[in-house]
């Protein structure tokens, strides 16, 4: 075997060898983007699922923005009328989080407090 041949059979299996690590490239590649779409898509189903849950246990729809939702959760006291305990709100927070904020008061307070 010459040098020439021997240079020859080193090029061709280092051309082997690049062309099968950019196919494992690849696969790892296309494997990840679809393990971040499929988290994307479970991420999106669930925040889906809270928002509908809450909306189906109100009793009234009260306004709505870009990110916001407003709703009567609940008649605590019977009245037919909305108070402020009785109201949720839903907030989309920057990192696509869902945020639910309500009045909790304290159990020893009167309605007079």
């Amino acid at each position: 075997m010459t040098l020439v041949e021997l240079l020859l059979a080193l090029t061709v299996s280092g051309l082997v060898a690049a062309a099968g690590l950019s196919i494992l490239y690849a696969t790892s590649t296309a494997t990840e983007l679809r393990n971040d779409a499929r988290r994307l898509v479970v991420s999106a189903n669930a925040l889906d699922t809270r928002i509908r849950q809450e909306i189906h246990n109100a009793l009234s729809f009260l306004d709505a923005g870009t990110d916001t939702l407003i709703l009567w959760a609940h008649d605590e006291n019977s009245n037919g009328a909305v108070n402020l305990d009785e109201i949720v709100l839903i907030e989309r927070h920057t990192n696509d989080q869902l945020l639910r904020y309500a009045i909790d008061w304290p159990t020893d307070w009167t309605q007079d407090q």
